[in-house]
């Protein structure tokens, strides 16, 4: 249990009433539980204070600035202005700062997040060292990732999602940090240990209206922990060229063909990829169990991060290369022996499509066909992109429902199809007809690759959140 006199800086009032969570969210409200009422942008939590009391809230903290006063019987009621911008360190402080008990590895760029992430915390775990995630694909541990609902949560929950971890036992945090998160403050009050940058292309424009606001929103968070070391990719011109003289020589760390961690001659193998890898220690070939040279690019920078986290020369580390595993939905292997290579991958933007379906290629003697949609109520610019992109690596293309959502999915393919597209095409918008439609047109030298839900295990359409998992679809179809 915390004490109210935690937030004296916020609240003015050092009281040893004992309470239980900071909690935003009324349904969630337990008793002896703190309500945080924020006026926020598209609700205002004021309305929901006394069914927050009415669950037992002990203590309400609201938004005043506008003359606002609770008028609730039974529990402290603070008035504080400013209250959604004071909301990540109020929360920070309330759980006892403990973005300063382990050390946070900030991961940010529009692809690479998750897997960075994920190979980061199995590196450290080669070590000896436990490393929890926070991110797209769960919050925990490797081997026990919870669902989260955001790439990057809310400020309560990542402060909470930080003791919990710590808890557990954790001395590291490799964390995803979206767009969205550094936009709305969501990571404010952190301590971060370093950072990395993966790369920057086209995605959220219908958040941040333009590409250069979405870089300018992700150079920020880097900027403002320039002083801590900084991996960087080289290859990444936008990504190199906008934020590379703004850092500290004794802070940038480079991957990439020219990098200080420098890759090159890469090559698809049977089960994965190699590449030859020089540090500033030493050159040495690499084989790591994982499709496609993006991922190589992915493990690499983890490779790097961990290096720099633990001023390693990374002799040490070189081990783990061959341990990896890739993560859920992110081109993730399903065949038999007489089957198609089959790959579930997130890919969701132009760029992620381009790099999932280049992989791809490296591993593929057939054809290479891919069943892909756009998600509705999301950046409709994006979608004859994807669709061109697709079609200019695919052999055949299937053009399939994502999550629609409220939109029309005839809209969504419509738009698609704005797009060039220079091989044979079919539209089947029920996803698991697609699916199907693309293994038993495949042969066993073929590659079928399934883009853009990854690790999701639903759909949305319409309002309706219904199952639906690719890894489940494809398991069926082949007898897995």
């Amino acid at each position: 249990m915390n004490s109210l006199g935690t937030i004296k800086s916020f609240t003015g009032i050092d009281s040893d009433i004992a309470v239980g969570e900071l909690k935003a969210d009324s349904r969630s409200v337990a008793p002896g539980d703190v309500f945080v009422a924020v006026r926020g942008q598209v609700q205002d939590g004021r309305k929901y204070i006394q069914q927050a009391v009415d669950k037992g809230a002990a203590v309400v903290i609201y938004e005043d600035s506008d003359g606002f006063s609770c008028k609730s019987e039974g529990v402290v009621s603070i008035g504080v202005s400013d209250l959604e911008s004071k909301l990540p360190e109020l929360a920070s402080v309330f759980y006892g700062d403990p973005s300063k008990k382990v050390k946070i590895i900030g991961i940010t760029g529009t692809n690479g997040k998750s897997s960075t992430a994920f190979y980061i915390a199995q590196m450290f775990g080669y070590l000896g060292r436990k490393c929890g995630i926070v991110g797209t694909v769960g919050n925990g541990f490797v081997n026990d990732l919870r669902p989260s609902i955001n790439t990057t949560p809310g400020p309560i929950e990542i402060q909470r999602e930080l003791v919990r971890q710590i808890d557990s036992g954790a001395e590291y945090v490799a964390m995803e940090v979206s767009s969205h998160g550094i936009a709305q403050g969501r990571i404010n009050g952190l301590s971060f240990a370093s950072t990395v940058f993966t790369n920057i292309t086209r995605d959220h424009l219908d958040f941040h209206k333009t590409f250069e606001a979405y870089f300018d929103v992700k150079k920020s968070f880097i900027l403002a922990n320039r002083m801590k070391p900084v991996v960087l990719n080289c290859d990444d011109s936008t990504v190199y060229e906008g934020l590379a003289s703004e850092i500290p020589s004794d802070s940038l760390v480079t991957v990439g063909r020219r990098g200080d961690y420098s890759i090159s001659d890469i090559k698809a193998e049977k089960k994965g990829t190699s590449f030859l890898l020089k540090t500033p220690d030493f050159e040495v070939r690499v084989a790591v169990p994982l499709i496609g040279a993006f991922n190589v690019y992915n493990a690499v920078e983890a490779y790097a991060s961990v290096c720099e986290c633990l001023k390693i020369s990374g002799d040490q580390l070189l081990g783990s290369f061959s341990s990896l595993i890739p993560l859920r939905g992110r081109m993730e292997l399903f065949h038999t022996k007489d089957s198609p290579l089959c790959l579930v991958d997130y890919a969701h933007t132009p760029d992620g499509v381009e790099k999932a379906l280049t992989g791809a290629r490296e591993h593929t003697s057939g054809r290479l066909i891919c069943v892909v949609g756009c998600g509705g109520d999301r950046d409709t610019g994006k979608r004859p992109m994807m669709a061109s992109t697709a079609s200019s690596l695919s052999d055949y293309l299937i053009l399939t429902d994502d999550n629609p959502r409220t939109e029309d999915p005839e809209q969504i393919i419509s738009d698609m199809l704005k797009g060039r597209i220079s091989c044979g095409y079919e539209v089947i918008h029920d996803r698991r007809e697609a699916i199907r439609k693309a293994v038993s047109m495949a042969s066993s030298s073929d590659t079928v690759i399934v883009a853009g839900k990854g690790h999701e295990d639903y759909q949305i359409v319409g309002n309706e959140k219904r199952h639906f998992s690719d890894q489940k679809v494809l398991k069926d179809i082949l007898g897995l």
